[in-house]
């Protein structure tokens, strides 16, 4: 699960640049992919933290 949410933010890394290149567009497609992976990164460390508080 760890590697999965490092892949996710390395992502978001990319996409924050790909942002930066593109801030005139508007609908910016990147704005909305960037979006999409904060939330999924976000709910995924939430399951990891609920994961390791039932193994404790």
């Amino acid at each position: 699960m760890d590697d999965v949410i490092a892949r996710l933010e390395m992502h978001i890394d990319e996409l924050n640049q790909a942002v930066e290149k593109t801030k005139k567009v508007s609908p910016n497609p990147a704005k909305q992919e960037r979006r999409t992976m904060k939330s999924q990164t976000r709910k995924l460390k939430e399951i990891g933290d609920k994961n390791e508080q039932y193994e404790n």
